[in-house]
């Protein structure tokens, strides 16, 4: 993991960014790709607790859906 914080960390040092690349074109657009992140998140999240414990989390859903 270390391998690729280092080659992130030159990458960004090779680049330099002005104001106007780095502020948002549009804002509809910049909320259209947060939320589509946090979706992201989201079902990431789910994932890990399911993986962690398959059995609670299964109990979890059944509950929701009573």
């Amino acid at each position: 993991m270390a391998v690729f914080k280092e080659i992130a960390c030159v990458a960004t040092q090779l680049t330099t960014w002005c104001t106007q690349q780095l502020a948002p074109l549009s804002i509809a657009d910049w909320c259209l790709l947060r939320s589509q992140l946090e979706q992201h998140r989201i079902n990431r999240v789910k994932q890990l607790r399911f993986r962690r414990s398959p059995v609670d989390y299964l109990a979890s859903l059944e509950a929701q859906l009573l």
